[in-house]
This record gives C-alpha cells, structure tokens and sequence, in this order.
C-alpha cells in the first residue's frame, strides 16, 4: 500500500470568497505574491496527481491549456482525476474520469505505488465531500 496523501488546496479570502458571482477564479490571481506564487509552483510541481470536480476541471482546463509558465507546465503535463457523474469526456489530459464512490476513487488512487501526493484543488462542494467523508490527509490554504 502506498503512502500517499491526499492534500486539500483552495484560494479562498479570509471571509470565505471562493469565486466571482460569474463563477471564475480571476480574482485571485491579483493577490499572488512572490512568496505565494512560489510556493504554489512548488505544490504543483510536487503533486502526483491533480484531483478535482467537474466544475473546477472545466474551469482550470481552458486557462491552463492556453498558458504557459512553470505553474502552467505542473498543471498541464501531470495526470488529473477528475470526479464527476455527469462528465463523458476529459478534453484535459492526461485525465481519468472518476464517477462512482468518492472515498473507493480516493482509496484507489492512494493505493497507486505514483509519486508525489494527491493534491485535490477543492471548489467548496468538492471539498466539504471529501472532508465530510474524513478523506483530507493535509488541508493547505492560501489567503
């Protein structure tokens, strides 16, 4: 059995602001600092997979793809697993498409002998799921 942890990253203000009302992240990318966009480069490097919902995969997909950088290269070239019931097909690869029992998904790709961490990039229903289900191993937020 591997070792692996599932860590729980999400932007978020201190009041709890996740997302625009139009549904976007751009927002964030304002307060990104030196010291915090470094170490988000970091994590993402780090990750052995990405883990998210279909809302954020469709999201972060078109913007990664059509970037460049370091933050962009961990994002595009790292295989991501996305959790969805609804979802046919993942344009953004490489990709695996989880639909079932979220805590057998999580089991599974902490079973995986990968390297690096299962690095979930919550949206809010996402990561109320999986915390409600006690499957975070690290939660990690940036502000």
């Amino acid at each position: 059995m591997s070792d692996r942890r599932v860590i729980l990253k999400m932007v978020m203000s201190l009041d709890g602001f996740v997302t625009s009302p139009d549904g976007t992240h751009e927002w964030m990318f304002e307060w990104f600092g030196d010291d915090s966009g470094e170490w988000n480069r970091r994590a993402l490097e780090e990750a052995g997979v990405h883990a998210m919902g279909r809302r954020s995969y469709e999201i972060m997909g078109p913007h990664w793809a059509a970037s460049e950088g370091p933050i962009a290269t961990a994002m595009n070239e790292k295989p991501k697993a996305v959790f969805s019931r609804t979802l046919e097909k993942a344009e953004w690869g490489p990709a695996e498409i989880f639909g079932g029992d979220l805590g057998a998904a999580i089991a599974e790709l902490k079973a995986r002998d990968d390297e690096g961490a299962v690095l979930v990039h919550g949206g809010p229903d996402f990561a109320k799921s999986l915390t409600r289900l006690g499957l975070v191993d690290d939660d990690t937020a940036t502000t």
